[in-house]
């Protein structure tokens, strides 16, 4: 997700510009690709994982991508997530399924 790393060093000029451009970023890099991947590019960039939830037919993760991505008017700054939920289901439950593959990927401000 070089995209991401782009947008950490140099933000577009509205936070809400760059809630949009990181959730276009996330959706283009990961969404139907091998989760294993993903994975591994995140760990790379030094992105926290904040939570792995096992759910019966998929798994779900929220990574930190980028602490204080924006200071509000007030000072307080807000942190940019990054969600992802990779699908478990196998051929024999539902014959359209890809385990392993991202089937969502989305980018959310701090709430």
């Amino acid at each position: 997700m070089k995209r991401l790393e782009i947008l950490r060093d140099h933000p577009p000029d509205s936070y809400q510009r760059l809630l949009r451009e990181a959730s276009h970023e996330c959706r283009k890099a990961a969404l139907g690709h091998d989760w294993s991947t993903i994975e591994l590019q995140l760990k790379q960039e030094g992105v926290q994982c904040l939570l792995a939830r096992d759910h019966q037919y998929s798994n779900q993760f929220e990574y930190l991508a980028m602490p204080e991505m924006w200071v509000a008017g007030d000072g307080r700054p807000h942190s940019l997530y990054l969600e992802f939920t990779i699908a478990r289901t196998t051929p024999d439950i539902d014959p359209c399924a890809q385990p392993g593959v991202v089937s969502v990927a989305a980018a959310r401000p701090e709430t």
